[in-house]
């Protein structure tokens, strides 16, 4: 009992300095096209695609890769890579369509139609979760803001 107690301990002493994996993404815009909605005229059908990058910054591995919204009902579903090798880099491509006001979106370009298209679909906040080998989980926070975007790397996910 004690001794493996002990191993427990001397272990998380001597990882408490190894390279953990760190993913970074980003979400650009791909083909947005909008159709008339034939129910109604206030609406407009928006069929997009976005394509979301990583990234692992590290020279360690990051495998089981996931996204995590904050109202835990996804708006769309990203079909992200397994694993991560370091310093590699992979795009996963998302399509679909959604409804939106036609004044949110008649005479706007393409740079903040994507903006509200990411408002709309509450993929402004977002998370990416992944483990390294050890099968210690990490989170990366994804944040998007007047076209800046922001990542954050945390241990645990918040509440």
């Amino acid at each position: 009992m004690y001794g493996q107690v002990w191993k427990f301990l001397m272990g998380r002493f001597f990882d408490r300095d190894r390279t953990v994996p760190q993913v970074t993404m980003s979400l650009e815009p791909g083909e947005m096209k909008t159709v008339s909605d034939a129910s109604s005229d206030s609406t407009v059908i928006v069929q997009w695609m976005i394509r979301v990058k990583l990234f692992n910054e590290t020279s360690a591995a990051a495998a089981d890769l996931g996204l995590v919204w904050l109202s835990g009902e996804p708006s769309f579903s990203a079909v992200l890579p397994y694993h991560l090798n370091p310093f590699e880099e992979k795009t996963a491509t998302v399509r679909g369509e959604t409804s939106m006001a036609r004044q949110k979106i008649e005479g706007v370009d393409k740079g903040p139609l994507f903006e509200r298209l990411l408002e709309e679909l509450e993929a402004t906040k977002l998370y990416v979760t992944y483990r390294d080998e050890k099968g210690d989980y990490f989170h990366t926070i994804y944040e998007r803001e007047n076209g800046q975007e922001t990542t954050e790397f945390n241990k645990n996910l918040p509440d």
